[in-house]
């Protein structure tokens, strides 16, 4: 009798067979995690130089020419 294809290997410890699992679920959902993650750095830098007052634009040191 032939092997069914994707039948689980019984000779796979649990271990194994959750690592595979794993890596097929990030396969899967590649495209949704990396966009997430950009959005995530993002934010992260944005706060980052937005708290330290590096922002695009001074307004402190703007000075109105009269």
């Amino acid at each position: 009798m032939a092997k069914r294809v994707g039948s689980r290997n019984s000779n796979e410890s649990a271990l194994t067979r959750g690592v595979k699992s794993v890596f097929r679920f990030v396969r899967f959902a590649e495209f949704e995690i990396l966009f997430v993650l950009f959005f995530v750095i993002a934010f992260i830098i944005f706060k980052d130089l937005v708290g330290n007052g590096v922002a695009l634009v001074n307004v402190d040191k703007m000075k109105v020419l009269t």
